[in-house]
């Protein structure tokens, strides 16, 4: 069973942060992004040890506010996932 548990109180004061530095657009990106990655690995797409470098790279930019930055590369790495090619092994 999957479950995701989001605590409110944060998503809230993050998300009143982003609109007040005015990054919540780049944000709103990275949700799309990273729920189409989310349904295709839901679909059998598979992420594996060669993504990894991918998923860091993801974590250190929404580390470091680069919204954007970490919305292409999800967005990229959604489109590895899907391609035969790029399936995990």
């Amino acid at each position: 069973m999957d479950a995701t548990v989001v605590d409110l109180t944060a998503w809230r004061d993050t998300r009143a942060r982003l609109d007040a530095e005015g990054h919540a657009e780049s944000f709103d990106r990275v949700e799309r992004a990273m729920g189409t990655l989310e349904a295709r690995v839901r679909r059998g797409a598979g992420l594996g040890p060669r993504h990894e470098t991918d998923l860091l790279a993801i974590t250190g930019a929404l580390s470091l506010g680069m919204y954007d930055e970490a919305a292409e590369r999800i967005e990229r790495l959604a489109v590895q996932v899907e391609h035969p090619a790029g399936r995990a092994r």
